[in-house]
């Protein structure tokens, strides 16, 4: 069993490796396909009366997850942490550690030993480990351990093996010197083993019992001499690709470790990883982190007290198997950390690259309190959604980019859903729909999908089947987390919504606007009407319908028994305005006169709304020249990240994220910059992050380190919440040896690969418009050179209409690639570049918006 889970642990290992290079999970390229947002985490605490009971809770748990009876057991102090500290390594999913009392077997553990002693007989090669030497477990406990563990007439009992040395420290360096724990291809741990110094060596405990990496203790003013020893024999066995891993700060152990190990060992830099934080909390975290994002361990948590270490002792094995983080916190709750990792762990299993459907609290109240617990549900469910339906009529529903003549709901999200989920929700629609108590079919489509200006994944158009009743209650069942709908089985909730269709008895409001054309012949009654020689603007305060039918304009007081063409130049397809051409190539009956000043009027009867209501008036205009050029309103704007900015000097780089990272991973552009300084004779590099002034500063032998060293030292600033980490050929030489240089962001790949957004920029004219590409362009506040690419600008609806010029229409889409965000503006000039209105009207100016 124990070399089976070596064997195991050594390709999980190498991968643990990996992923310190790629910090915060954001190197991941593979990955579940489904999303597993929480919105209610299934939460369950192991407890019992004191630290003893517990131990046995998170055993008997261990089994129950299909673990299977115990085959063995390691047994330590429940008043003495520091034996149990290095004893994680023995520990397996059939070998769970239990705590004890130095003179006593608390009833708790006897009562479990007893439930399975036949397992114990039954094994091939049973073993019961118990950690310390009498001081810790006396001889009188030992013993009513063998008989513990030892069935009557059994001819092969348990081997009950006491592991020991003078101290702690040699007591770890006992543990790792038992058979089959201590390999080549190890990676030894660090730890401090100090009075009070237990919580690193808690974190570090995880990552023994799931890789099977030997512990050793030290202090905090120099190499302890039992550790020394460990090392020395490791080192025999690995040589030049023995590893290692410190947990903790240089506080707790010392530089004059990592010295011993490179200066007098001659261990590469790189083969030392150090993980540490401002806190035990957040060694803790940058512990958890690397393993995540390495892929070593899932994202289910459990919560373990931060202020006494009995509980999270018992727990290595259990977490080991049940691919659990070992998130420590303070009773009462309210770490940093742990919220961070939590809101981390969300964002992960949004985009699909894990659980954490899955909270466990390890010991009573007391020791993580329901505040604690609740506290990270919330920061978890960070990214849940709620959900609205409103009502749309048949005639409302362009607004939203569907067809005009079938009744539409709208179901708005409050957030993004993921791929798979959208693809659920537009496809596994039966039963999710109901008109009133029956269920109805019906057609969901993401509105991202069919061109309106929302983003992705958080509003749906529901197509009704049916004409629609004042008074009908349309509902949205919603998704319960594990209650599949259909094949899809959801992993959050999201509660449903209704709405309630109601009669419009409301007229619209419209004005028109009459504009005489430069390229007809307009206020000539005596020549002939092209169809280009007047123009009318209808706008309305809601969508409308427009017949252009005869009779359809009267001009002054003389009806004109002509039809119209109509088209609707609404931003977004909304059906609130339209561009009006009336449909004669004959002269214009006596009196219907163009000329600027006269009146046109529209019939109100070919106009109406949702609800059918025609405007209270026929809308008429002044016929006047137009002499004013097109304005553009608030611009819309979406950023999509393609990738994350990379930022090189020389052969060292890094990959950021973007600046304010939020709930999306990848570069919405980045101004992290990075910093390296020459230190001939450091013995091994520093990465230094400043959040505040978003540099990155390594400290290296240029000389001597290679980038392989760096990566190795920046899993030691215990942050991965905010960079990718470091990338380059392992071992090769840092070139840039410019001392104090500083680089901006440099995309090292082209356009859509590496540290690139990608921006749409969406503007609404006051009227029609068209324009030339080479009158647009944008400009950033925080522009870095050649940081805009790409650029595209077009009329983003655009419609066949006669005359001269040939097409118009309000709205004006500008794309284009960056890496980097801030203040933006798009700019349109007057001359024959820029904007222009259906009369031959050029305006210029500006509008600004912001890319983040």
């Amino acid at each position: 069993m124990k070399d089976q889970r070596k064997r195991v642990a050594k390709r999980l290992a190498s991968g643990l490796l990996a992923g310190a290079l790629a910090l915060g999970g954001l190197a991941i390229s593979g990955g579940s396909v489904t999303a597993k947002t929480p919105s209610s985490l299934t939460t369950q605490r192991l407890s019992g009366a004191d630290r003893y009971e517990t131990s046995v809770a998170v055993a008997r748990d261990l089994i129950a997850a299909g673990a299977g009876a115990p085959t063995g057991l390691v047994i330590a102090s429940g008043t003495n942490p520091y034996d149990a500290l290095a004893g994680a390594v023995l520990t397996t999913a059939n070998r769970p550690l239990l705590l004890v009392q130095k003179d006593s077997i608390p009833t708790s553990v006897s009562n479990f030993i007893a439930d399975y002693r036949t397992s114990f007989r039954d094994a091939a090669a049973s073993v019961v480990y118990v950690l310390g030497g009498e001081s810790a477990i006396s001889a009188a406990t030992l013993t009513a351990i063998t008989s513990a563990v030892t069935s009557a007439g059994d001819l092969t009992p348990p081997t009950v093996v006491r592991v020991s040395g003078a101290d702690r420290y040699a007591t770890a360096k006992a543990v790792s010197d038992v058979a089959g724990i201590t390999v080549a291809s190890d990676r030894l741990i660090i730890v401090n083993g100090e009075d009070g110094k237990w919580a690193d060596a808690l974190s570090a405990g995880l990552l023994a019992a799931e890789n099977g990496w030997p512990i050793v203790l030290t202090t905090s003013t120099g190499l302890q001499a039992s550790a020394k020893a460990k090392i020395d024999s490791y080192l025999a066995l690995g040589g030049s690709s023995a590893l290692f891993t410190i947990v903790g700060g240089t506080s707790v152990v010392p530089t004059a470790v990592t010295d011993y190990l490179v200066v007098d060992s001659d261990v590469p830099p790189a083969n030392i990883t150090r993980y540490s934080g401002a806190d035990r909390y957040a060694t803790n975290k940058a512990v958890n982190d690397a393993a995540y994002s390495a892929g070593v361990r899932g994202l289910s948590v459990a919560l373990v007290s931060g202020e006494a270490p009995w509980d999270a002792l018992a727990s290595s094995a259990w977490a080991a198997y049940r691919n659990a983080s070992l998130l420590m916190t303070p009773a009462a709750g309210g770490n940093l950390g742990v919220a961070t990792f939590a809101v981390v762990a969300s964002v992960y299993s949004y985009l699909g690259f894990g659980g954490n459907n899955n909270l466990w609290v390890i010991g009573g109240s007391s020791a993580v309190s329901d505040v604690a617990k609740l506290g990270y549900v919330g920061a978890a469910t960070s990214v849940n959604v709620t959900s609205t339906l409103t009502c749309v009529d048949k005639h409302s529903v362009a607004n939203f980019g569907s067809s005009a003549s079938v009744p539409t709901a709208i179901l708005s999200l409050s957030g993004a859903l993921g791929a798979p989920e959208i693809a659920a929700i537009t496809t596994e629609v039966a039963g999710q729909v109901k008109e009133g108590t029956a269920n109805i079919s019906s057609t969901v489509s993401d509105f991202n999908a069919i061109g309106a200006s929302n983003t992705a994944g958080t509003t749906f158009a529901i197509s009704l089947p049916f004409a629609t009743t004042v008074g009908s209650t349309i509902s949205w069942a919603g998704w319960t987390e594990g209650v599949a709908v259909g094949a899809y089985t959801p992993t959050r909730t999201i509660a449903g919504s209704s709405c309630v269709y109601t009669n419009d008895t409301t007229p619209p409001s419209v004005t028109l606007r009459a504009i005489p054309s430069t390229d007809g012949n307009a206020g000539n009654a005596a020549s002939a009407l092209t169809t280009s020689a007047l123009r009318l603007l209808l706008s309305s305060d809601e969508p409308i319908t427009v017949s252009g039918t005869a009779p359809f304009v009267s001009i002054g007081a003389l009806s004109v028994t002509t039809a119209a063409t109509v088209t609707d130049v609404s931003a977004g397809s909304g059906q609130t305005q339209f561009l009006i051409q009336l449909s004669t190539t004959g002269a214009l009956p006596p009196g219907a006169d163009l000329t600027a000043g006269n009146t046109i009027t529209l019939q109100a009867s070919r106009i109406s709304d949702a609800g059918s209501n025609p405007p209270a008036a026929n809308p008429s205009a002044t016929i006047a020249g137009d002499t004013t050029g097109p304005t553009f309103g608030t611009p819309s704007v979406s950023v999509s990240a393609v990738s994350n900015a990379t930022i090189a000097r020389g052969s060292l780089a890094f990959t950021a994220l973007p600046d304010g990272v939020g709930t999306q991973f990848g570069a919405r552009g980045s101004s992290w910059q990075l910093a390296v300084n020459n230190q001939r004779g450091v013995v091994l590099p520093t990465v230094a992050i400043n959040a505040t002034t978003k540099t990155i500063t390594v400290t290296a032998d240029t000389g001597y380190h290679t980038v392989a060293d760096v990566a190795a030292a920046y899993t030691a600033t215990g942050d991965g919440d905010w960079s990718a980490g470091i990338s380059a050929a392992s071992g090769a030489a840092l070139t840039d040896t410019v001392t104090a240089t500083v680089a901006n962001a440099t995309v090292l790949t082209t356009d859509g690969v590496a540290g690139v957004s990608k921006v749409r920029v969406r503007v609404t004219a006051s009227e029609p418009v068209t324009f030339a590409t080479a009158g647009l362009s944008v400009q950033v506040s925080q522009l870095i050179a050649g940081s805009i690419t790409g650029a595209t600008s077009n009329i983003n609806t655009a419609y066949a209409a006669t005359g001269t010029p040939a097409s118009f229409n309000r709205r004006i889409q500008y794309t284009f690639s960056t890496t980097s965000i801030g203040t933006a503006t798009l700019n349109y000039l007057g001359d024959a570049n820029g904007v222009y209105d259906s009369n031959g009207n050029r305006s210029s100016g500006s509008v600004n918006f912001t890319i983040s």
